[in-house]
C-alpha cells in the first residue's frame, strides 16, 4: 500500500522509525488536540500509530481549510519549521483519537540530522518541494473529480480513515461537490461492470 505522503519515501525510512522508536514516546492525542500550533514552532517529530492527523489553516474567511494529512505509519512533523525553528505556517491536528511515538524537535536535530549525510537532507528537501510544486499544479492540471479519482487510486486508506469534509477541503471544493463526485463514480463502475458481464 502506497503512503499518502509520498515525499516521505526520500528518506531512509528505516532508520527514522528506529531513530523515533529509540528516542521516542508513546502519546495519546484526541480528537481536535493540537501536535503544532500554526504561528508557533514545531516541538515534536513522530510516527502515527492509531489514527490521522490533519494539516489545518484558517483562512481569511473563518473557515477551516485542510492542506494534509499524516496517516497511519506516515511521520508527523512539519519538516521546515522543525529544521529552521521557525513557525509553522499550519497547525497539525488529531482528527480523531490518535497515538503517535513522539519525538523532541531538539533530540531529533540534534541527534539523528547530525548524523545523516547532507546529501541525503538536501534530497528530501528537494523531494518535499517537489511534492508541493506537484500538488499546486494538479489543482490546474486535473478537475476535482480527476483528483478525488487518483486519491482512490493512489491505494492509501484516506477514504475510509478521513470524513468526507476534510476531504472536500483537501481537493478545494465543497462537500456537496465530493457527494456528487462520488455517485458518479460509483455509477460509472456500475456501468462499467454491467458492460464487462454483457
Amino acid at each position: 500500500m502506497t503512503q499518502f505522503n509520498s515525499f516521505y519515501d526520500a528518506l531512509n525510512a528505516t532508520e527514522l522509525y528506529e531513530f523515533c522508536h529509540k528516542y521516542g514516546t508513546i502519546r495519546q492525542f484526541d480528537k481536535g488536540e493540537f501536535f503544532a500550533h500554526e504561528g508557533e514552532r514545531c516541538r515534536y517529530i513522530g510516527i502515527v500509530t492509531k489514527g490521522y492527523f490533519k494539516y489545518a489553516l484558517h483562512s481569511s474567511d473563518g473557515h477551516e481549510a485542510i492542506t494534509g494529512f499524516a496517516l497511519i505509519n506516515e511521520f508527523v512533523v512539519h519538516y521546515i519549521s522543525a529544521t529552521t525553528e521557525t513557525p509553522c505556517p499550519t497547525s497539525i491536528v488529531a482528527g480523531c483519537r490518535t497515538e503517535a511515538i513522539i519525538v523532541p524537535v531538539k533530540t531529533f536535530n540534534d541527534v539523528y540530522l547530525k548524523r545523516i549525510n547532507p546529501g541525503d537532507a538536501c534530497e528530501f528537501a528537494i523531494t518535499l518541494f517537489k511534492s508541493c510544486y506537484d500538488r499546486y499544479l494538479t489543482l490546474y492540471r486535473l478537475t476535482p473529480k480527476e483528483r478525488y479519482a487518483e486519491l482512490i487510486r493512489n491505494g492509501n486508506n484516506i477514504i475510509k480513515t478521513v470524513p468526507l469534509k476534510e476531504l472536500a477541503s483537501y481537493l478545494m471544493i465543497t462537500p456537496q461537490y465530493l457527494s456528487r463526485i462520488r455517485r458518479e463514480l460509483n455509477e460509472e463502475s456500475r456501468r462499467n461492470h454491467d458492460f464487462n458481464l454483457n
